[in-house]
């Protein structure tokens, strides 16, 4: 009796504790860090646990397409280390340069050579996928009551702390101590990321689950002293994730925050009429919380970070400065690509001298464009069907029969549709806690959910029941 507590404990806490870990641990791209590895240690462990549950559990075709994308990319991946004799290697295209290098050194001929120009950093990025998967199978171990359910309290409970740390950053708090990675964009509210941009994707993701909370709370509305307590608490925490968007400065968020916000409207009302008057506080006070934030994070004079990213720049480090140079990249290694992880290696060998400056770049700022340049056209395909899953899962979610799970389900479509908008200018899901996020909300749109227990419907069809 003892053990099955023991066990019903982990697969109640495990997948909530490892996404926080991932989100603490995971907030900067650079790869090869110390956080990094622990991560895929302590991955490697969860999934090896983890991995027989798992197994048992019924498996929908979405979950199975999933995985063998995923084995695609990493098969792939696998295939751009296999060394190639040199004869052969230097006949690909874009390699004529290092192979006139190789025989100025007069070492042409001797070494074979892998497509991947980095093959240290391939390996270094193949490892990446640990993580993120090893939270998949945990996720599908514990199934969607002790897996699932808490991350609706999770997901927005971390953005807001993220939200929070950040405004204690620019606030000055302990003299600017609070910033967790030493490369970092200092002076601006990054919260647990090294990156501000990736802070305001973060939150961005966070907002819709803050919403399914209080539609679910508008749906069981009584009125009472606990609701209306649960009613302030899931309004801070949208509070304070829209409030992450607005300090960061990015003007994508800016852009992608209007359409997220009217999908959480739907998340707040539901699709279907209803003749009673429900939750009208719980609207009232997200009005006041958007109003509230935005006259804050415009009046400050310390939250100096807005529209921090700019589009309209053209110098050679903007980001259509990146691109121009990474499109130079493509017309030589678009076909098979240059590795995973190489992109700031062979951007070095494509940059002007006009345009070479004490700073690097270490990504396209487009994760699409890098995925051409590192895995070529067949991983652009793979990803391109993983985009059209997702669309027939986002389109399937919010046409289906709403079930008890239907608000989680479209909350975790939002913020996949955020993330993927958001990739198109930038590379949130770079970093392991993006990442990690956006694995939650996939096993959350894809994972089956069983039937309730008698006991628990009936619970369900009590008048003034919450189930949160």
């Amino acid at each position: 009796m003892r053990w099955s507590k023991v066990k019903s404990a982990f697969w109640s806490l495990s997948p909530a504790v490892f996404l926080t870990t991932m989100i603490l641990l995971g907030g900067s791209s650079q790869p090869d860090q110390t956080a990094h590895l622990v991560l895929q240690g302590l991955g490697a462990l969860l999934a090896t646990v983890s991995l027989i549950p798992a197994s048992r559990h019924h498996w929908s075709g979405a979950m199975g397409a999933f995985l063998v994308l995923v084995m695609a990319l990493m098969l792939w991946t696998a295939i751009q280390l296999i060394p190639l004799p040199p004869e052969t290697w230097s006949q690909l295209s874009g390699r004529q340069l290092i192979s006139e290098g190789w025989s100025i050194l007069g070492i042409e001929g001797l070494t074979p050579f892998s497509l991947s120009f980095a093959p240290d950093q391939t390996r270094s990025a193949l490892l990446g996928f640990g993580p993120p998967l090893a939270l998949f199978i945990l996720l599908t171990a514990a199934g969607w009551r002790r897996g699932v359910e808490p991350l609706a309290w999770v997901i927005p409970a971390l953005g807001a702390g993220s939200a929070t740390l950040g405004l204690m950053q620019v606030f000055g708090v302990l003299n600017g101590e609070l910033y967790v990675h030493e490369i970092t964009n200092r002076g601006l509210p990054t919260g647990i990321f090294a990156n501000v941009n990736h802070q305001a994707t973060f939150c961005l993701m966070c907002l819709p689950f803050a919403a399914a909370r209080a539609g679910r709370l508008r749906q069981d509305w009584i009125g009472d002293d606990r609701q209306v307590g649960l009613a302030i608490l899931i309004s801070a925490l949208f509070l304070l994730n829209l409030t992450g968007v607005l300090a960061a400065g990015s003007v994508a968020g800016y852009m992608l925050l209007l359409p997220v916000l009217v999908l959480s409207v739907f998340l707040v009302r539901g699709t279907r009429p209803s003749g009673r008057k429900r939750g009208w506080l719980v609207y009232a006070i997200m009005g006041i919380s958007i109003l509230g934030s935005a006259i804050m994070v415009a009046t400050s004079p310390i939250l100096e970070g807005l529209g921090v990213t700019s589009f309209g720049d053209e110098g050679d480090l903007s980001r259509q400065g990146i691109w121009r140079v990474t499109g130079n990249i493509l017309q030589e290694h678009a076909l098979l690509g240059t590795g995973l992880g190489t992109f700031t290696e062979v951007f070095r060998l494509y940059e002007t001298g006009d345009g070479l400056t004490t700073s690097f770049v270490n990504n396209a700022h487009n994760d699409y464009l890098q995925i051409l340049v590192e895995w070529g056209v067949p991983g652009l395909l793979i990803v391109a069907a993983a985009l059209l899953l997702f669309c027939r899962l986002f389109i399937r979610t919010w046409l289906r029969r709403q079930d008890q799970g239907y608000r989680l389900r479209r909350a975790a479509s939002v913020s996949l549709l955020a993330l993927i908008l958001h990739s198109m200018v930038d590379y949130p899901s770079r970093t392991p806690g993006i990442a990690g996020l956006a694995m939650a909300c996939l096993v959350i749109l894809i994972l089956p959910r069983h039937k309730e227990s008698s006991r628990d419907v009936a619970q369900e069809g009590r008048p003034g029941h919450v189930t949160l």
